[in-house]
């Protein structure tokens, strides 16, 4: 539990630095946090953890003040519309602000009141998880620069997906099984792109990205990457 709060304390104050920064500079809020966040741990696998949460408290209470014309590309996308993910998400954070009471107070009698109070913590912890989430969806977007496909999804650290390593891109319609070969980005019902590499990365060698508007990200995609000059296969 300390070690929960010394992380938590530790992603609030660096939230706080990269929100001002962001404000200030109109700088992107990813790479002020990332520039935040490295003040502390200088990079790592903390760093990244860090940074999730820092972003967890910034959407939660400042996410009003995050416009998705502040991060880096040159065009930008978005995914809180599909499927009614955002709709969706809303459900969830009703129905657990309905039933938190009600387990509580279940626990506290039928088991015992340390048990309600510690999963009471643990559902609003997730609960706020939830919130913050809920209102990334629309802010945070998926961006095409002259090089890379970021790939930003919810809360979760972003992806760039070289354009020189993209072998293909094409629509996607049926369900795509869980796979070390397979990297998912979506929220609700199937995703609509299909992105082939060139070589494997990792494990990973097909990413599905599940977006507002298949077709427009489609072309963009093929329009920066033959302004590379390296051929790109799409179907519709």
């Amino acid at each position: 539990m300390a070690g929960l709060v010394i992380v938590e304390v530790t992603a609030i104050a660096t939230m706080c630095s990269a929100i001002r920064a962001a404000t200030i500079n109109h700088d992107d809020p990813d790479i002020a946090i990332r520039s935040s966040v490295e003040k502390y741990t200088g990079g790592g696998v903390l760093a990244q953890i860090l940074e999730f949460e820092a972003r967890v408290w910034m959407f939660t209470f400042l996410g009003h003040r995050i416009d998705p014309s502040q991060y880096h590309g040159s065009k930008h996308f978005s995914y809180h519309l599909k499927a009614g993910a955002k709709t969706t998400a809303l459900g969830f954070i009703f129905i657990i602000l309905f039933k938190l009471p009600i387990v509580h107070l279940l626990l506290h009698f039928i088991w015992s009141p340390m048990a309600a109070n510690i999963i009471s913590f643990l559902t609003l912890f997730g609960l706020l998880f939830l919130v913050a989430e809920y209102r990334s969806m629309g802010r945070r977007p998926i961006s095409l620069n002259n090089d890379y496909l970021i790939v930003r999804f919810g809360l979760f650290n972003q992806k760039n997906i070289c354009l020189s390593d993209i072998h293909s891109i094409t629509q996607s319609s049926g369900y795509v099984p869980r796979s070390k070969a397979v990297k998912r980005f979506n929220f609700s019902g199937n995703p609509n792109i299909l992105i082939e590499l060139n070589r494997q990365v990792g494990q990973v060698r097909r990413i599905y990205i599940g977006v507002d508007q298949p077709a427009e990200l489609i072309s963009a995609v093929i329009n920066a990457k033959n302004n590379l000059e390296v051929p790109l296969s799409s179907t519709d």
